[in-house]
């Protein structure tokens, strides 16, 4: 991974390629949950480690562990979310065979029985990480940590909300910069940063200003680097409205507090934003169909991961469930994270262009 300097080069990093993977965990342990994001996309080489169809984004994890670019990691968390991603667990033994990891197998389903595994499983997870970091989990450690997450996600919820009471006056990109920034930060760090964010914000906007009276999408889809949507959409005079997507918009959850902060975190991991890797796709369809009403949304952009079977699966039970509803529904295809063309620009534009006509 590359080096960040919003994050200390003394920092015991841990890599994470999925929101499921519990950073509380990770921090009660003294590490800091880092997202490897595949910006660096991949080679050729790759394939002889690879299935070709395997999706972009993990492919190009796999070849930045190649290139060496996890040097700085301390160890590696992956979850079972795909056969993809299970696959690319496997690989780190081979592509970085000195970088601990470590593959976390989530249930699909949130009922009683899948939280008592799940509670297991991150029991598994603590004492892989406690042989990794070198730092016993202690369960008043974690939960302090997980009160600080709730601290974080409150204020990702707030600083979301302020957006939309604003307008976005200085675009979609600046607005949901620092939410994505969470990726790299721990929950103290995010907290004690979104707080001046906040702060900054109040003193420079002390009423709300006047809804644009712009246009209101909905963004969802699978893993993508998500500044060249921003940037599209500001270009275009259109706003995200809501964000319900792997690199933003699913932290805002609250974790219930008992006194078992293993199950704390089992149960608000299995009950979050629903995600297409789960085995309820009508729960998360009705979702979206609410996120369109309650919040009276234009239209959705739905970013596709190329070769992402999940996805699939998911926008073509939302496109069949918004015919009758007549919502407008794009989707973007892209081959690997932060990818993008020309082809992807023109079609935004054009449906950007309907929603003004609407």
């Amino acid at each position: 991974m590359r080096n960040d300097s919003s994050i200390g080069v003394d920092r015991l990093k841990v890599g994470t390629t999925c929101e499921y993977v519990p950073v509380e965990l990770i921090e009660a342990a003294g590490g800091c949950a880092v997202r490897l994001t595949g910006a660096g996309g991949h080679d050729g080489n790759i394939g002889f480690y690879t299935h070709v169809n395997l999706c972009g984004y993990a492919k190009a994890v796999v070849s930045e562990a190649l290139d060496g670019l996890y040097s700085d990691l301390s160890a590696v968390a992956v979850i079972n979310s795909c056969d993809a991603m299970r696959r690319v667990g496997d690989l780190f033994a081979t592509v970085a065979p000195n970088l601990p990891s470590h593959v976390i197998d989530i249930p699909r389903q949130s009922d009683d029985e899948a939280i008592d595994l799940f509670v297991v499983r991150l029991r598994q997870f603590a004492a892989f990480l406690e042989r990794a970091l070198c730092r016993r989990v202690d369960e008043d450690a974690l939960g302090d940590c997980i009160d600080s997450s709730n601290q974080a996600r409150a204020l990702a919820a707030r600083w979301e909300e302020e957006g939309r009471r604003g307008g976005f006056p200085k675009g979609l990109r600046f607005h949901y910069a620092p939410l994505t920034q969470r990726h790299r930060q721990t929950s103290r760090e995010f907290v004690r940063d979104m707080t001046g964010q906040l702060e900054a914000w109040k003193a420079q906007t002390p009423t709300p200003a006047a809804p644009r009276g712009r246009p209101r999408l909905l963004v969802t889809g699978g893993f993508s680097l998500l500044d060249e949507v921003f940037s599209a959409l500001d270009q275009a005079g259109v706003d995200a409205w809501a964000v319900d997507h792997c690199h933003a918009g699913r932290m805002t959850n609250r974790i219930e507090r008992t006194d078992d902060p293993f199950r704390d975190l089992a149960v608000a991991y299995l009950n979050r934003r629903p995600c297409p890797r789960m085995s309820f796709a009508d729960r998360r369809i009705d979702w979206l169909e609410e996120v369109v009403r309650d919040m009276r949304v234009d239209g959705i952009l739905y970013v596709l991961l190329g070769n992402c079977d999940q996805f699939m699966y998911d926008v073509t039970l939302l496109r069949d469930r918004l015919r009758d509803s007549g919502t407008p529904l794009l989707v973007l295809q892209t081959s690997m994270p932060g990818a993008r063309n020309e082809q992807w620009k023109t079609r935004l534009d054009a449906f950007c262009e309907i929603l003004h006509a609407r």
